[in-house]
């Protein structure tokens, strides 16, 4: 079962008599509000002679719920109030004493607080368990189930049962390993869900067989085990081979245990489904072969749609690409500038990747933790910086980093209360050297691209401002680097660096030309792992990067500098 929240919702102006209503509103407190919790709106007057600017919340019960509003720099007002009932709630936001909507918006408190997960009972492979889920007072809300097994999802059902709230859920288990139960209400988690249940086999301990997680799923480049239940038969009556998802043979070691079954030991190299044959003299055991799913949560990449900063009640929103990390579980929670745990859209796009979408209602740090197969990515926690709409901003990669004689980007948007105007951009850099800045208006209203060339190495400040103000994170801190000026000293014979396994091989580069900026490593070994490439300085000028093999076969070597990748990349090398 799932849902999606609904986006950011912007009020419809009508004509009063009179004078004509200029202001409109958007915010998730128009839209749906956790009890408890303060709820924000926003009202943009769209005029300096806008008259005076009210809102009025109704419970409800038909009480009155206090609401304030605040003026803030921008000339935009931020309205403010806290449900204590949960319920739908009427809000209605008025100018000049009449109402901006020809309705007034209607606003679902709920409290998730108020979700149980009861009667949970007892789970085995291949007979249905059940479970309820009393939504009793926690007002109106959709309810979201879901229940996994080693990444995948198991088959359920959800029913409204007789009394109105209460709902049970049947599924039905086919492996004999924990099952993770996810209960969400309007995209919460409920307390206690994620929840842990353990699945039994009422085979185990009579008959022979394989057990354990190491069947279905594994981490690439970590051990991992399963047991072989023996029944009292001889270890040497039973064998284990592992295919790879190339066809290639995985090794593996068995232990007798003193209970007399076997621990199995295996590394999978790389991601994909590995096949585990577990036999019995010549014959499998019963529900042999199995098939591991291998992921590596290190494989996950975030590709940003935007800025990593945005305005409030605009979509922050990003995409996660699983290409090369396996299958395993997603899981992407966020946190408020209050320390709260907010819903978010996590949507599927496409067969390896999903959008990650979130209206933030207040300016701060919105923090994105990820996990995937419940290890943590690499680019985890996400922060992305939510300032005050109508607030001026700029985001782009040429506001940090830029390439010696090479045309670098940024973009700056103007938007607020008064027409957008064009930025007034400058920028200096080593001795006093200034750049110019070309400032192009873009389709988008009160957005404009800034272009620019360095051509010295070194580090440069970009000052922005918009109607003389200087805008939030100005002056910026630009580093120009000179790829070309990363020198390899000495020659690579054949076009292929010649490696020995457990050997350390020293590159050494030459940067004192190359402006400041960061070498950055990454070397690609067989079975698609990955060898941690450690970066020394012996002097200022100098750095050397090491490569200790681990296995034999190619190796792959990609260098960068300063964030832009070297001439000489990738290094190809044979260990």
């Amino acid at each position: 079962v799932a849902f999606l929240l609904g986006s950011c919702i912007t009020s419809h102006r009508y004509g009063l008599p009179g004078k004509k209503a200029t202001a409109t509103a958007r915010g998730e407190g128009l839209n749906q509000v956790v009890l408890g919790t303060a709820a924000y709106f926003e009202i943009n007057p769209h005029s300096s002679d806008h008259g005076t600017l009210d809102a009025q919340v109704i419970g409800p019960d038909g009480s009155r719920v206090p609401c304030n509003i605040e003026k803030l720099e921008t000339g935009l007002y931020r309205a403010k109030y806290r449900p204590t009932i949960v319920g739908t709630h009427s809000v209605t936001v008025t100018q000049r004493k009449q109402p901006i909507t020809k309705q007034p918006f209607t606003v679902q408190v709920f409290d998730p607080l108020q979700v149980k997960l009861t009667d949970l009972s007892e789970a085995f492979c291949h007979r249905a368990a059940t479970f309820k889920v009393d939504t009793r007072g926690a007002g109106s809300g959709a309810l979201s189930v879901s229940i996994r097994a080693a990444g995948s999802e198991v088959k359920h059902t959800l029913r409204e049962l007789e009394t109105p709230g209460l709902y049970q859920v049947v599924y039905h288990p086919q492996l004999a390993i924990p099952h993770k139960i996810h209960v969400k209400y309007n995209s919460m988690n409920i307390a206690g869900c994620p929840m842990e249940v353990t699945v039994s086999d009422p085979a185990v301990g009579r008959d022979v067989c394989a057990t354990g997680l190491g069947l279905y799923q594994s981490r690439a480049g970590r051990v991992t085990h399963f047991t072989i239940e023996t029944a009292g038969r001889p270890a040497q009556e039973f064998d284990v081979v592992i295919t790879g998802p190339q066809g290639s043979a995985v090794p593996v070691r068995c232990y007798q245990q003193k209970d007399g079954n076997l621990m199995a030991e295996f590394t999978a190299g790389s991601t994909g489904v590995y096949k585990i044959d577990v036999l019995q003299g010549s014959r499998p055991v019963r529900g042999s072969p199995y098939h591991c799913q291998v992921f590596d949560a290190t494989k996950l990449k975030i590709e940003t749609l935007a800025a990593n900063s945005v305005s409030v009640n605009e979509n922050i929103s990003f995409k996660l690409l699983r290409k090369n990390a396996g299958f395993a579980e997603l899981d992407v929670t966020v946190r408020s500038p209050l320390g709260q745990d907010l819903p978010l859209s996590v949507r599927s796009i496409g067969e390896e990747t999903d959008l990650i979408e979130l209206c933030p209602s207040l300016p701060g740090n919105y923090c994105f933790h990820i996990t995937y197969g419940g290890d943590s990515i690499p680019d985890s926690p996400l922060t992305f910086t939510v300032v005050e709409s109508g607030v001026a901003r700029a985001w782009g990669q040429g506001l940090s980093r830029a390439l010696l004689d090479t045309p670098a980007r940024f973009h700056v948007a103007c938007n607020g209360v008064s027409a957008p105007v064009k930025p007034d951009v400058t920028m200096e850099g080593p001795g006093d050297t200034s750049v110019k800045c070309l400032v192009t208006k873009t389709p988008n209203n009160g957005e404009y691209e800034v272009t620019y060339t360095a051509n010295k190495v070194g580090v440069y400040d970009i000052r922005i401002s918009c109607n003389g103000k200087p805008i939030a994170g100005s002056p910026f801190r630009a580093y120009v680097v000179c790829v070309d000026q990363v020198r390899l000293l000495g020659d690579i014979p054949g076009g292929r660096l010649p490696l020995s396994v457990h050997l350390p091989t020293r590159l050494t580069f030459d940067v004192a030309q190359a402006g400041p900026g960061d070498l950055v490593a990454e070397c690609k070994a067989p079975h698609n792992s990955t060898l941690p490439v450690p970066i020394e300085s012996p002097s200022p000028d100098r750095l050397q990067v090491i490569l200790t093999p681990r296995a034999p076969g190619p190796h792959t070597l990609h260098l960068s500098y300063g964030g832009f990748p070297l001439p000489c990349s990738p290094i190809l090398a044979l260990a």
